[in-house]
């Protein structure tokens, strides 16, 4: 006799009733799949990094036409007064100070012959246009990157979860069917009990696979800046390889490049700071010592000034060697890069192939065990198939699934980088 036939009943009841909030809170939330393109338009509108670059260079603008202003007349105007009194015979010299000084003026200036500064400050900026576009790029890239992978492991944990639904299944099919059996006296309570126990298990699994698809949606919205805490079902990725472009045509070399203009260009403004430099200046308004006779000292002036730079203890050459060294930086960062890119990619291209002939022969593999499965089914409802065969034949389908799974993801994270690098 069965001695667990009411505890096996609620069990089922429970299990039912968890079957069909599963099935709501995953199908039922969102009439249609969310895909990676849905996280991926939400993380560049939310994603602080990239808002910061595009604003630095919307800034640049700005600074442009702050280099042009700085080279137009300076116009000003500028007051004094100032009394020196003589009290007792004590006081300042009156030749010097005139008793005091009173101006109201209005002066202009301008330094002459800087177009070729001007214009290395502008091109320097343009420089710095560029590469900040290409840091946007580069980060817009890192993101997509990140949220792919989350968006993989989260689909990931959502098939195990589905996995583990058609294992429980399966398994109850077969729990259903021995128990008639056992009230025969085919098989007995301890083959019942087996079999029991190991559907247990797989509900256990799938409670867990449930549990970590949560955690791991929760990560991907936190990446998106997605504060929706509904459970939904997610599109399959896709994933295919984007074929490599050279890497003197990618953009962390063309970094590089720009890396070096900007070392360059600071050469050049720094040549700039030791010429000859050559301006006018003038002013006109009121500038008098007698406020008396004021009106007669309204009036103006004119001028020139020219400076020649002639020794500065050799700064210059020290600022000549920290650029040398920056070149020197650059040049050994980009050989690091091109070494272990070319290697990451001829590395990744192998187990990708790899990665593709184990799904290959995972899939002949759980074709063979759902053919054995299909036969011991018919051997059970004859009550000619030991329990172990049953169970052992379970596992080695449940293994094989998870394998199957785990190589998927691998691939499907390879084929994330190994995109990444080809770009």
């Amino acid at each position: 006799m069965l001695k667990a036939e009411k505890p096996d009943f609620f069990r089922s009841l429970s299990w039912a009733a968890a079957v069909l909030f599963f099935a709501f809170s995953y199908g039922s939330v969102f009439s249609q799949p969310r895909t990676v393109d849905d996280y991926l338009v939400a993380a560049r509108r939310y994603n602080a990094s990239l808002v910061d670059y595009q604003n630095q260079l919307a800034s640049l603008t700005y600074d442009s036409s702050k280099i042009r202003a700085s080279y137009l007349p300076k116009v000003n105007f500028n007051s004094l007064a100032m009394i020196a009194p003589t009290i007792g015979g004590f006081g300042y010299d009156g030749a010097i100070t005139n008793g005091g000084n009173y101006s109201a003026l209005v002066a202009a200036s301008q330094d002459l012959l800087q177009g070729g500064n001007r214009d290395l400050q502008l091109a320097k900026l343009n420089n710095q246009r560029q590469s900040i576009a290409t840091t946007l790029i580069l980060s817009e890239r890192d993101l997509v990157k990140n949220i792919t992978s989350q968006y993989v492991a989260v689909y990931s944990d959502l098939s195990a979860a589905q996995a583990a639904e058609a294992n429980v299944k399966l398994l109850d099919e077969q729990v259903l069917l021995l128990k008639g059996f056992v009230s025969k006296g085919v098989y007995s309570q301890s083959d019942y009990l087996n079999l029991l126990i190991a559907r247990n298990q797989q509900e256990i699994a799938l409670l867990q696979a449930r549990t970590q698809y949560r955690t791991d949606l929760y990560k991907l919205n936190l990446l998106a800046g997605i504060s929706d805490s509904t459970t939904v079902i997610l599109s399959d990725p896709q994933l295919g390889s984007s074929p490599a472009i050279p890497l003197y045509q990618s953009l962390r070399v063309r970094q590089f490049t720009l890396d070096s203009l900007s070392i360059e260009y600071d050469r050049s403004l720094l040549d700039w700071t030791y010429r000859p430099k050559f301006g006018w200046f003038a002013d006109a308004g009121l500038n008098t010592s007698d406020l008396k006779n004021a009106y007669h000292n309204l009036g103006f002036s004119v001028g020139l000034n020219f400076s020649i730079p002639i020794y500065d203890g050799g700064q210059r050459n020290f600022e000549y060697e920290k650029f040398n060294l920056a070149h020197n930086t650059i040049a050994a960062r980009s050989r690091v890069f091109f070494i272990e890119t070319n290697i990451q990619r001829n590395m990744l291209a192998d187990q990708l192939q790899a990665q593709d002939s184990l799904i290959v022969q995972y899939r002949k593999q759980l074709e063979s065990i759902n053919e054995l499965i299909q036969f011991q089914k018919l051997q059970l409802k004859q009550g000619n198939l030991k329990i172990n065969d049953l169970l052992l034949t379970f596992n080695l389908l449940n293994n094989a699934r998870s394998s199957m799974r785990q190589t998927v993801i691998l691939r499907s994270q390879t084929i994330i980088e190994l995109n990444y690098l080809n770009q």
